[in-house]
């Protein structure tokens, strides 16, 4: 079965998707976060996506269970405000060419630390 990826307008094949560990993986964590984070981390995680190659769902993978992670402590509400906040601050500069993906959480933790 086919889909449709609201967010990149790609193709998804839903059976590969499911034969995968690491995609199912990266679904059920984001499935375990409230619904107010859930919204975020699909956009935040294109931030580390390589400019010309999709994203391993290895790498999705372990992004996201270090994020889960280092955010235990942090209110839903905190978590999906910096994660919109960073993936805005991003927005202008992945369009141009010298773009380089993130490779690590210090930016949004950072923009944590700073939110109230």
């Amino acid at each position: 079965m086919k889909a449709l990826c609201p967010n990149c307008n790609t193709t998804l094949d839903l059976s590969a998707l499911a034969e995968d560990a690491c995609s199912r993986a990266v679904f059920a964590l984001i499935a375990q976060q409230p619904a107010v984070v859930q919204a975020q981390l699909i956009p935040y995680l294109g931030l580390f996506k390589p400019r010309l190659q999709g994203l391993r769902w290895s790498r999705a993978q372990h992004l996201l269970q270090t994020l889960v992670d280092a955010t235990a402590d942090t209110s839903a509400n905190r978590l999906a405000a910096a994660l919109s906040e960073t993936v805005n601050q991003f927005a202008e500069t992945r369009r141009h060419d010298s773009w380089k993906p993130l490779n690590s959480h210090n930016y949004l933790l950072r923009v944590i630390e700073s939110t109230p």
